[in-house]
C-alpha cells in the first residue's frame, strides 16, 4: 500500500477496503413496495491497523501529518495479489484521510490505525512495475528490466499511477504502449522523480488519457538530464495502469 510515495503496507496487520454505490428511494406515493435507485455517485473507503513505527520511512511520518499540517489528499495505490508485474491493483486519484489514532496497551505493542476516503476517481488497473529499485535503465519490452503486460484487447481512456521514494538517484519515467508487442510509442510521460536525500524523498503522480490505449503496456526509465550521480541508486518506485475510466 502506498500513499503519496510512503510504503504503509510494510508495517500493517489489517487492510479493509470497500466501495459503494449511493441509493435513494425512489417510490411514490401508492407504490407497494419500497424502490431504489442509484444517484450514480460512488464512494470507496480503506480502513487499516498495524504497528506503530515512527522511523523515517514509517508509516506514522506519512499518517500523522493532518495533526500537524493542512490535510491534503493524497494519491494511493495498493495490491492484494503480490510484487509481481500484470497483477491487479487498485489506484486512487487522491486520499482524503478520516482519521488516525494510536492504541497503547500495558505489554504490548504500540499499535495505530487510520481510516481514508476517496476524493474523485476510484480505478481497477494492473502493476506495470511494482514497488521496488532497478538494477537497469532501459525499456521493459523484453530486455534487462523485464517484458511488457498484455493487457488483452485495445481500449480508449487510461489512467497511470506513479509512486517513489528516494534516498539518492532519479529518474525519467515513462509509461509505453503496443498494437503487437514490437513496437512501442509513449502513452504517458511522468514528471522527472526528485533526486533523492538522505533524509528521503517521497512523491506520486497520476495522469490520464481519453485516448487509444494498445494492448501491450511497459515503461521506460532513464538518467537522461538526471542531477548528482545520475543513476537510479535508491530510487524504488511503482507504476500502474487502469483502462476503460470512468467518471
Amino acid at each position: 500500500m502506498l500513499i503519496g510515495g510512503y510504503n504503509v503496507g510494510v508495517d500493517l496487520t489489517k487492510f479493509e477496503d470497500s466501495n459503494e454505490a449511493q441509493l435513494e428511494e425512489s417510490h411514490t406515493l401508492g407504490d407497494s413496495w419500497v424502490e431504489q435507485s442509484y444517484v450514480g455517485v460512488r464512494q470507496a473507503t480503506v480502513s487499516i491497523e498495524g504497528f506503530y513505527d515512527d522511523s523515517q520511512v514509517g508509516a506514522h511520518r506519512l499518517l500523522e501529518q493532518p495533526e500537524t499540517t493542512t490535510p491534503s489528499a493524497k494519491i494511493c495505490c495498493w495490491g492484494v495479489a503480490g510484487s509481481t508485474n500484470g497483477v491487479d491493483f487498485y489506484g486512487w486519484a487522491g486520499a482524503a484521510q478520516k482519521s488516525y489514532e494510536r492504541q497503547l496497551q500495558l505489554g504490548s505493542l504500540v499499535k495505530v490505525a487510520a481510516e481514508f476516503t476517496n476524493d474523485g476517481p476510484a480505478d481497477l488497473g494492473k502493476v506495470i512495475w511494482y514497488n521496488h529499485v532497478p538494477t537497469a535503465t532501459g525499456a521493459s519490452t523484453g530486455g534487462a528490466i523485464g517484458s511488457a503486460v498484455d493487457f488483452g484487447a485495445s481500449s480508449t481512456g487510461a489512467a497511470a499511477y506513479l509512486q517513489y521514494y528516494s534516498t539518492s538517484g532519479e529518474a525519467n519515467i515513462r509509461v509505453l504502449h503496443s498494437a503487437d508487442n514490437l513496437t512501442f510509442a509513449t502513452l504517458f510521460t511522468f514528471t522527472k522523480t526528485t533526486k533523492g536525500t538522505a533524509a528521503g524523498v517521497w512523491g506520486a503522480e497520476r495522469l490520464t488519457t481519453t485516448g487509444s490505449v494498445n494492448r501491450y503496456i511497459a515503461i521506460d526509465i532513464t538518467t537522461a538530464s538526471a542531477t548528482g550521480a545520475g543513476t537510479t541508486n535508491g530510487l524504488s518506485f511503482f507504476v500502474g495502469l487502469a483502462r476503460n475510466l470512468t467518471s
